[in-house]
């Protein structure tokens, strides 16, 4: 069976910009300054030097899995046959890698209250990657239906018997 690739898609300047800003790096790491600084504020009473680490550790991580979390999207995007599988697989997985590393991460650095550190980008979170897998739906090129796939595959397969 063949996977359809994922590859983006000719669409309006505009989309496109949004597009690299979402996948640069520069993008995440100003996207992670918000999630750093919160997290200095909700450990700060514990001491300042551990609410520092825990604010340093959460914006190395929320850059990097901001970053990340965008590649990692698109390859579980192009797992599924069709657009809605695609972006389930895209939404789920990136929110499953997300929390899976930050809780791992401040259960090794000590952070005294990962659920109120984590809290505030929750929502912002959900919205980051149901904005993102709707950005890889409509610049990427892939069928709508299982109906559409399996036609598209008949189309693009060798034919038989020549």
């Amino acid at each position: 069976m063949r996977r359809m690739r994922s590859a983006p898609t000719t669409t309006s300047p505009r989309m496109r910009r949004l597009r690299w800003l979402t996948d640069s790096l520069g993008g995440a790491a100003l996207g992670a300054m918000v999630y750093a600084i919160w997290a200095v504020c909700v450990n700060w009473h514990a001491s300042p030097p551990l609410a520092i680490r825990a604010g340093l550790t959460h914006w190395v991580i929320s850059t990097a899995l901001t970053y990340c979390d965008a590649a990692n999207m698109r390859y579980f995007f192009s797992l599924g046959r069709t657009r809605l599988e695609g972006m389930a697989f895209a939404l789920c997985a990136g929110l499953t890698l997300t929390y899976s590393v930050l809780i791992t991460a401040h259960l090794i650095v000590g952070t005294p209250h990962i659920a109120l550190t984590l809290a505030v980008g929750v929502i912002p979170n959900i919205v980051y990657c149901v904005g993102y897998t709707l950005l890889l739906s409509r610049t990427t090129h892939k069928p709508n239906s299982r109906l559409e796939a399996r036609a598209t595959r008949k189309d693009t397969s060798p034919s038989e018997g020549t």
